[in-house]
This record gives structure tokens, C-alpha cells and sequence, in this order.
């Protein structure tokens, strides 16, 4: 280290000068890079897709919806909440001791893809109390029956029940055509 400090002290001032300024101009530098190496690197980064949930359950903290309960029995409760100062639902479940509430947009103001053949099925099988199939198309025949509810202008529930006693719901805005995923309610397999 002193062979360093000797060194520096044999140079002309000019040259000390020099390295002296980009000694300083390099600080800030490493600092910013220390910085957003380490600080940065540990703040908790949120996925899209749950920022808009935060930010939709924050718009409507203060609001008082108009509430639909869907059902409140032995399987659990479901029910929808219809904001009107957006058009914004949050549909809410909540079975053996697990709630979920999930903000879904004006569907009438979003222009979504039309799902007409196939629904992804988002109900795990442990909810539904059963062993689902992984879509409702895959259930074996006869194919369901099936019953409306319209739940406001631009949103329907579509309940399903085949014979052997499996029944699911979906979604739908008729006002787009834009359907939900498929909601498993009992499994019976």
C-alpha cells in the first residue's frame, strides 16, 4: 500500500489532479450500482397481473357495493359485489376456510377474445369437493342441463348439472361475448 501512496506522490500535479477527479466522478457511480445491486434486488416485486388486483381493491376500499350472494351453505360462500362507479365486480369464494377475492373489470368496456369452445378450469378439485376433470367438456355424456341467471345488464351465470350429480358455473357477458373461466362447484369422481 505505502509502494501505492509513493507512487501517487511521484506523479505531477496535473496527473494527481486527473485521477483525483475521476476517483470522484466514479463515486456516485458505484454508488447507484451498489445501490440497485443490493437495496433494489430485495424489494418485493409484484406481478402485473396482482398490481391491478391492489390497485382495484384500493379504487373501491371506500365504496359500498351492491352485493349478490350466489350461495352461503355446507360447501361455502360465493357471492358478487357490482361497483357502480366503474362497472368493476369482485367475486369473492370462500370454502374450508380459504377466501379469495378476485376485482374483475366492466367486462362491457373491454374487448376480450370470445371463448367458444373451451373454458380453462381455474376451481382446483379439493374445492369442489371431488375429483374434477381438468374442463367441462371432458365429462363424461349425457351433457348437462343448464340454467341462466342474469346477474346484472351485462353479466350472466351459467350453472351447470350433469346426471351423476357434478355441477360448475361460468360467466358470461352478453354484452361482449366474453365468458369466465369454468368455476367446478361439486365433483363427484
Amino acid at each position: 500500500m505505502s509502494d501505492l501512496v509513493e507512487f501517487y506522490k511521484s506523479l505531477p500535479a496535473l496527473a494527481r489532479n486527473v485521477i483525483a477527479g475521476l476517483v470522484i466522478a466514479a463515486l456516485p457511480i458505484a454508488g447507484a450500482l451498489y445501490l440497485r445491486q443490493h437495496l433494489l434486488s430485495d424489494a418485493t416485486r409484484v406481478p402485473t397481473i396482482m398490481l391491478t388486483q391492489y390497485q382495484e381493491a384500493a379504487k373501491h376500499i371506500a365504496e359500498t357495493p351492491e352485493v349478490v350472494k350466489v350461495f352461503d351453505d355446507v360447501r361455502g360462500r360465493e357471492e358478487v359485489r357490482y361497483y357502480s362507479s366503474d362497472g368493476c365486480s369482485a367475486i369473492s369464494l370462500t370454502r374450508s376456510g380459504l377466501n379469495v377475492t378476485w376485482f374483475v373489470q366492466d367486462l362491457s368496456r373491454l374487448q376480450l377474445p370470445k371463448f367458444a369452445q373451451a373454458h380453462a378450469t381455474l376451481e382446483p378439485a379439493a374445492w369442489a369437493q371431488g375429483r374434477c376433470y381438468p374442463a367441462p367438456q371432458q365429462h363424461p355424456p349425457p351433457p348437462p342441463t343448464w340454467m341462466a341467471t342474469t346477474m346484472q345488464q351485462c353479466l350472466v351465470r351459467i350453472d351447470y348439472q350433469w346426471a351423476d350429480g357434478c355441477h360448475g358455473h361460468v360467466f358470461q357477458n352478453p354484452c361482449t361475448g366474453a365468458w369466465s373461466a369454468f368455476y367446478w362447484d361439486s365433483c363427484v369422481h
